[in-house]
């Protein structure tokens, strides 16, 4: 069930995945300039349709998980998915992260830590730094924002699509690893972003970094 009280979205049941097709909560533009808040009381099915509708509006400033929430996690204002086998195999979720990896051949599935959802738009900080634990990014988990910083975490392995769509960040502090994957089409606002590698062998810190700003900028040398 959702409600709408002033400023607020409350939701309240679980495997609510159907009531998203059906409300207009979040396809009626007039809310879009409201919304301040989002309540999670309790669970609810994901994907494709749902996340999304989260990043869109423009003065969401809080998301708040309630106490029953068995499968959200709310750390430093943005909200992630936990990842594990009982989330991934749990009926009306309908994420399924992964990717090929063409060194090793095999297919690489993300099954356990946070998938980051969504940050804010209007959150009060404009340096972000992922939980440790974020090993994935879904689609428009940053868009609209205007931010000086974000820090991916070490754990950080898949972005999906357009994971960093309509982003402007001056700043992205990278992980020292080759072993991450993130899809096309999320070029983000702005073509001069500065993405630093501070660990590690300095030859492999600069292929990092430039690899990281050809895929965020989609400028390939």
């Amino acid at each position: 069930m959702l409600k709408k009280r002033g400023r607020n979205i409350i939701i309240r049941r679980e495997n609510i995945k159907a009531s998203f097709y059906d409300t207009d909560l979040f396809d009626n533009k007039i809310y879009d300039e409201e919304i301040e808040r989002i309540i999670i009381k309790s669970d609810f099915g994901f994907d494709d349709d749902v996340a999304p509708h989260f990043a869109e509006y423009p003065n969401l400033k809080e998301i708040k998980i309630g106490i029953k929430n068995s499968c959200y996690e709310v750390h430093d204002g943005l909200l992630y998915l936990r990842l594990n086998e009982e989330t991934f195999n749990k009926k009306n979720f309908g994420y399924n992260l992964g990717y090929f990896d063409y060194k090793k051949e095999v297919n690489v599935r993300i099954k356990e830590g946070l998938l980051l959802i969504c940050c804010p738009r209007s959150i009060n900080r404009t340096d972000i730094i992922l939980h440790e634990d974020c090993t994935a990014i879904y689609g428009s988990a940053f868009d609209g924002c205007n931010l000086n910083s974000i820090t991916i975490s070490h754990a950080f392995r898949y972005g999906c699509p357009a994971a960093f769509a309509n982003l402007t960040v001056k700043r992205m502090y990278v992980p020292f690893k080759n072993d991450v994957w993130i899809e096309s089409s999320h070029t983000i606002n702005n073509k001069d972003v500065i993405v630093e590698c501070n660990k590690g062998d300095i030859d492999i810190r600069k292929n990092i970094c430039q690899w990281w700003e050809s895929v965020l900028t989609g400028i390939y040398e």
